[in-house]
């Protein structure tokens, strides 16, 4: 058993998360695209890297990031950003899209600093996880793709960057959702 350490959960502990079978599925995943990534095609600062699940993995670049993100659903849909916690990554959000695309809204989730491809175009960048840096990526990521209203949801720690983002661009975003729920189904 691989338990992920945090100040509530250590080894041992009843509140230990077992990855097992998440590794596994990841182990998986990362051979599907490294397959996928020999389809490469550039585009200007945007390029495609790969799919999973029949959607592009996409990159462009931010003041100091190489953002990789998915982005589905209706051409014409209202744009949402979908952004995932901690141990999280872009796939919390796959039981959840085909609802948002029947819905009309246009799913954009980014891979946030230090998760999945996205890397900062620097060596030399100061690396900093404050929540603050996420919500500028944020709205750097909508400035990049030409957003200038959407709404984001935001899911844990990314709970807080949809505030922040919210606070400091209230103009830009016109619905903002804070989720956090655990990793298993909770019972009453």
């Amino acid at each position: 058993m691989t338990c992920v350490i945090s100040p509530r959960t250590w080894p041992g502990s009843p509140n230990c998360w077992q990855r097992t079978d998440r590794d596994q599925f990841a182990e998986r995943r990362k051979k599907v695209e490294a397959e996928r990534r020999k389809l490469t095609v550039k585009n200007d600062q945007h390029f495609l890297c790969g799919f999973v699940n029949d959607v592009w993995i996409q990159h462009t670049n931010t003041s100091l990031l190489s953002v990789a993100y998915e982005r589905s659903g209706p051409d014409n849909g209202r744009p949402v950003f979908l952004l995932h916690g901690w141990p999280d990554d872009i796939r919390t959000w796959d039981n959840i899209i085909p609802a948002l695309h029947a819905a009309g809204w246009q799913t954009i989730v980014p891979y946030l600093r230090g998760f999945g491809d996205t890397s900062f175009l620097s060596t030399a960048t100061t690396r900093s996880g404050e929540i603050v840096a996420f919500a500028q990526d944020l709205l750097e990521l909508a400035d990049a793709l030409g957003i200038h209203k959407s709404a984001v949801i935001g899911h844990d720690w990314s709970a807080r960057t949809a505030y922040i983002a919210s606070c400091f661009a209230p103009e830009r975003i016109c619905h903002c959702v804070a989720l956090s729920w655990p990793g298993e189904e909770m019972s009453c």
